[in-house]
């Protein structure tokens, strides 16, 4: 029987009759360099070996991914006489299988010898990843861990799914743990569960682990979007190796990959490691890279400000938001611009900005002055901005700290200790201080 093209072109022949040679992959490969959106979509296979081979090179290209392409390919496998089981491994793989791809390998298998297994795909496939998503998103992890426990099989979806449930309710020693299951399972992890375990490598400080994800990415040829670049630079940061961040920043800014959010991650990053100078030289090139800052981009710049000790040219960059920028300053913003005054000294000047904020200030901005007060020594100001952080906060223990400390270091210890009376009146406990460091790829975590 004659097998009908993915482009519904009959197959080429030779002007001998017989079938044609396969292209080599050499040969495929620079077909689709020469235009990722041919793919699939023009390209004539006439075996389920020359199939194969095309996917192989897409995967290699990193256009594997593509929607369309891989649902000619699956259309391509589930036709008659050909491999369904190709098909299904091809959805089940696939990080983000559309409903035709379902559809199509579900029909394949129900008109085949396994209908039972089109039962179960259509299950597994549907309801118990919608349940693990609908499931983490209302806060219920442990329960979205139960349906993916009990099911009999998982695609990529699934273990991506689950690792980002852990990733997003902070769980990520778990998160991890289930990568190293996935990994151990012979399970090829697609981008988004790449991006979820970055998250938490930069969550725990796990460099070295961190640093193995990006040596796989590069191993197997993952595509260098602006998700992962993003996350490998955020990871970097985190994780204190701002040089590795910035190699990965400028390989993807010279790539163009590189989007405002990566280069948000890369300006908060020299900003919080105190390289306000390249911080703001970034800054300076967005525009010639045609891209304008966001909210996200003046955190970063006055963080760079602030922890330079440069409190005019916070005011500054805070005044030209809305001004120069159309960018609207927010609570965090205005949070920055108070931490920038407190942390050199112009107390007076932050509480201002405080009384002048268009919106009602929350505990983390009195906080900011608070640590200003406790760093220059201002008992009466810092005692007045931890009482209006309690009142935003009853029970956020480092208002109560840092009042403490403050009026201890102002001469009255007395007072300091009442604070910590009323504290443990209140039931606010203490948060304990933490550390954590990697020791060959395990964290350690150290509490006080």
């Amino acid at each position: 029987m004659a097998m009908a093209p993915l482009n519904g072109c009959p197959p080429p022949t030779s002007t001998t009759g017989r079938p044609p040679l396969l292209p080599s992959s050499a040969s495929i490969s620079a077909f689709i360099a020469s235009d990722p959106a041919l793919t699939l979509l023009h390209m004539r296979c006439a075996s389920m070996a020359h199939l194969r081979q095309l996917h192989a090179a897409l995967v290699k290209s990193g256009l594997a991914e593509d929607p369309i392409a891989a649902s000619r390919a699956v259309a391509f496998c589930a036709g008659p006489g050909r491999d369904v089981s190709y098909a299904e491994r091809l959805v089940r793989h696939h990080p983000r299988p559309n409903s035709f791809m379902w559809n199509t390998v579900i029909r394949a298998l129900s008109d085949g010898a396994r209908p039972d297994a089109a039962v179960a795909l259509f299950f597994d496939a549907v309801a118990c990843n919608s349940a693990i998503v609908a499931l983490a998103r209302a806060g219920r992890v442990g329960e979205a861990r139960a349906v993916f426990d009990g099911m009999p099989e998982r695609t990529v979806a699934t273990w991506s799914a689950m690792v980002s449930a852990y990733a997003r309710a902070a769980r990520c020693g778990e998160a991890l743990a289930l990568f190293s299951a996935m990994q151990a399972g012979g399970v090829e992890p697609n981008a988004n569960v790449l991006v979820s375990v970055l998250g938490c490598c930069a969550s725990l400080g796990a460099l070295d682990q961190g640093a193995w994800v990006h040596a796989y990415i590069d191993r197997h040829g993952v595509a260098m979007n602006a998700l992962v670049v993003t996350a490998l630079v955020d990871m970097y940061c985190k994780c204190g190796s701002v040089d590795d961040a910035r190699q990965v920043f400028d390989a993807a800014r010279s790539q163009g990959s590189a989007k405002l959010s990566s280069w948000n991650s890369m300006m908060q990053g020299l900003a919080v490691h105190g390289q306000w100078r390249e911080a703001i030289a970034l800054f300076s090139e967005l525009r010639s890279y045609g891209l304008s800052p966001d909210n996200v981009t003046f955190i970063a710049v006055l963080t760079a400000y602030g922890h330079a000790g440069m409190p005019d040219e916070a005011r500054a960059a805070f005044a030209s938001m809305a001004t120069e920028h159309s960018v609207e300053p927010g609570i965090e913003h205005y949070g920055c611009l108070v931490d920038a005054l407190a942390r050199a000294g112009r107390l007076r000047e932050a509480e201002d900005a405080i009384r002048s904020m268009p919106m009602a200030p929350d505990a983390a901005v009195w906080g900011a002055l608070l640590s200003g007060c406790r760093l220059h020594g201002d008992a009466d100001l810092g005692a007045r901005a931890a009482r209006e952080a309690v009142r935003c906060d009853p029970r956020d223990s480092g208002a109560y700290v840092l009042a403490a400390s403050v009026l201890a270091r102002g001469g009255d210890p007395g007072r300091g200790a009442g604070v910590r009376g009323r504290m443990r009146e209140a039931g606010v406990g203490k948060v304990p201080g933490c550390s954590m460091i990697e020791v060959n790829g395990v964290v350690h975590e150290f509490v006080s």
